[in-house]
């Protein structure tokens, strides 16, 4: 028999408080809700076997590399090895009676042969790139309103960055009332420059709802504050041309601004409790983060702004599901190739101060914009004419780069991908 307090992870002491009777454990002698070790060593096994694969279930590529290549990624191993290896569970002396069942065949049904983690990083198999492609597939030529498939999605990807209702604290990027944040707008002419000049408030902020086109994060008609931390970045975002003429302007917020920094999500750990409900769902969906901040972060092809679809279903559902605990996300660059970062706000949180009376919302339904979250700083426009634009790229003497599909660009070069 064994109690709560002689294991380890959250997972098993609940199963022992589900399951368990009152009795004397036999690793630490207290009284109290235990368990038959038999019990524990099934529920254990049962649960390792679901996030375990065959290797005979690995995609050809990966069995390849394995057994043919002598990879060393993704590790393989027999079900005793991945016991052995993982970190300590309980008491010294309960695991050395599980590794004693594994071994004789009491601690559950028999499994021989090689297995891989199933974590999310195995090639073909994580849920959450499977359902991305029926995500893309779905929003561009099902039903892009009301998609019941699509909300799913969503609600069970972000279930991984939050605790209750709660996103993680990690997650938030807080900027300071301090903070400057960078706006720029390509005038057409001169009565452009002569009018941003006068009203740069107006100008340089936020796009009028019913003037607002398609963009990364917003869909047409739909108006959010997007800036960049610094000016050359703002500047980069507009891509002019050589010859342009560029104005820019520094707003700062009221009040903190709190972010939801996508490339956080790429550094979140995976749940380190294999017993866990959750497990496979949380750390798919932490290994899916890379792919899906890339997907937002990628440039769109020439004239296709549906490529934006995406990126505008999930910004809407960040939005509505965490608008009460962030105002926006941080995001980066892709004209900077991710070496700086940007700002979108949600559209409710867009609002600019225009003097002490009065809030340019902006928005389509004004009633609902929270009170302006940032202002204009006086003198703060600087007038720019673009002489040079630099390009970065990738060269090589095959078409290989340039004529291979992004799933086998991924797997080989990962970095060359865009």
């Amino acid at each position: 028999m064994i109690c709560a307090a002689c294991v380890f992870k959250q997972s098993m002491k609940d199963f022992i408080k589900v399951s368990g009777a009152s009795s004397k454990c036999d690793y630490c002698a207290a009284m109290g809700v235990c368990v038959e070790d038999l019990m524990i060593f099934g529920f254990m096994k049962e649960r390792v076997l679901n996030i375990l694969v065959q290797t005979s279930e690995l995609s050809d590529y990966e069995q390849a590399m394995i057994f043919e290549g002598g990879a060393a990624e993704p590790p393989v191993f027999e079900l005793l090895e991945f016991f052995g290896e993982y970190s300590e569970f309980a008491v010294d002396e309960f695991m050395g009676n599980f590794d004693e069942a594994l071994s004789d065949g009491t601690g559950g049904p028999d499994e021989s042969g090689l297995f891989a983690l199933d974590d999310g990083s195995l090639d073909e198999l994580n849920e959450f790139e499977i359902r991305w492609d029926k995500f893309i597939h779905s929003i561009h030529h099902q039903r892009r309103f009301f998609n019941e498939d699509v909300r799913r999605f969503c609600d069970d990807l972000f279930d991984a960055i939050s605790i209750g209702d709660a996103l993680e604290a990690v997650l938030i990027y807080t900027v300071k009332d301090s903070e400057l944040l960078y706006r720029a707008r390509i005038p057409a002419n001169r009565e452009d420059i002569e009018t941003i000049a006068a009203d740069p408030i107006k100008q340089l902020g936020p796009v009028p709802a019913v003037l607002a086109g398609s963009q990364r994060m917003t869909s047409s008609g739909v108006s959010s504050f997007y800036a960049a931390f610094d000016r050359d970045t703002c500047l980069s975002e507009l891509r002019p041309i050589v010859g342009d003429a560029v104005i820019s302007g520094e707003f700062r917020p009221n009040r903190e601004l709190r972010l939801l920094d996508l490339n956080a999500l790429t550094t979140l750990p995976k749940p380190d409790d294999v017993f866990a409900d959750d497990y496979l769902n949380k750390s798919h969906a932490r290994a899916f983060f890379s792919e899906l901040v890339f997907q937002l972060s990628r440039p769109s092809g020439r004239n296709t702004q549906q490529d934006y679809l995406a990126t505008q279903v999930v910004f809407e559902y960040l939005s509505l599901r965490f608008g009460g605990q962030v105002h926006g996300i941080k995001y980066s660059s892709v004209q900077k190739n991710g070496a700086a970062e940007c700002v979108a706000l949600f559209p409710e949180y867009s609002s600019v101060k225009v003097d002490s009376d009065q809030v340019d919302t902006n928005t389509i339904f004004p009633e609902s914009a929270k009170p302006a979250m940032l202002f204009f700083v006086p003198e703060s426009l600087r007038f720019h004419r673009v002489k040079s634009v630099s390009y970065e790229g990738t060269e090589d003497d095959s078409v290989l780069d340039l004529t291979t599909s992004d799933r086998i660009m991924k797997r080989l070069f990962p970095e060359k991908r865009c």
